[in-house]
């Protein structure tokens, strides 16, 4: 299975989520999940976001190597699962590859009948990051329960 976070720039939430992942299936020895992350605009040169990687280690995880990436056809076409942080980046990725529709939810949606979106900290401080960890961290545990149902 191929799951793919995906937010805006791929320097904050969606890097965030993968090494999330990543570390859950890790401690699971015997999931068959690859992870990746993407981002719908991502500027040239950009590097993943200091407060992420900071709040991430914290968590014992590193995401300091990450290089943010934009999504692609490819990467759609390839993904089990894409996940997003917001309405809009659902629309924008149906709207570019529509037969991949019935994979692409919102984070807080899948396997949920919640569809709150998971709030950009771009700019913000490293509070506003930490939060955001926490809910995404949330959200993983939860989705791990029911890919592995």
């Amino acid at each position: 299975m191929i799951v793919v976070f995906v937010c805006t720039g791929n320097s904050c939430r969606s890097p965030v989520a993968e090494g999330i992942l990543k570390q859950r299936i890790a401690e699971k020895p015997g999931l068959d999940i690859k992870v990746e992350s993407a981002g719908v605009m991502v500027p040239p040169g950009i590097s993943v976001s200091a407060n992420s990687v900071s709040v991430a280690m914290e968590h014992g995880i590193d995401i300091s190597l990450h290089e943010p990436r934009q999504i692609t056809r490819e990467i759609i076409n390839k993904a089990d699962l894409i996940l997003v942080m917001e309405f809009s980046q659902k629309a924008l990725l149906i709207s570019a590859v529509r037969e991949a529709e019935s994979k692409i939810f919102l984070l807080k949606e899948y396997c949920s009948s919640n569809t709150g979106e998971i709030d950009d900290p771009i700019g913000m401080g490293k509070e506003v990051y930490e939060k955001i960890y926490s809910e995404i961290e949330i959200e993983i545990d939860r989705i791990l329960q029911c890919i592995e149902k």
